[in-house]
């Protein structure tokens, strides 16, 4: 499908939820937090539906216009939850007392020290019909 020029792509909802919540809180209390599905034209915002294609920054308010596609989203939000909620099964484990990745870093810091960062120089391979498809080793 990566290499095809106008491949068959079905068109699906894809789904987004980035709420979090206390420890030991209720995750069903945060499902309506925010979420965003998706469609290839459509997005739908924690209840505001924007035509992506019309109007790619998100400014515009569409949900009047396309009442069923905003509960179809909707709906297909819900099934998603009720297919995800089963997997959060973290959720009354008890919490470290430290943070393992705090640990490590402040040991680091305190032995040798944080390198700075240097961005890579990264060169990309070209296909056989000259773009790219992924980084040269």
């Amino acid at each position: 499908m990566i290499l095809e020029k106008a491949p068959e792509w079905e068109d699906r909802y894809l789904f987004q939820h980035v709420t979090r919540w206390k420890h030991e809180a209720d995750p069903d209390e945060f499902k309506w937090g925010e979420y965003s599905v998706r469609n290839q034209r459509f997005r739908l915002v924690q209840g505001v539906l924007y035509d992506m294609e019309k109007d790619p920054e998100q400014n515009i308010d569409v949900t009047a216009e396309h009442p069923e596609l905003v509960d179809s989203m909707k709906n297909a939000y819900e099934k998603f939850w009720d297919e995800a909620r089963p997997l959060m099964i973290n959720e009354e484990v008890p919490l470290a007392a430290e943070k393992p990745f705090h640990v490590d870093y402040n040991a680091q810091e305190a032995s040798r020290g944080i390198p700075e960062w240097e961005a890579p120089n990264l060169k990309w391979k070209e296909s056989y019909e000259g773009g790219p498809t992924g980084l040269e080793n």
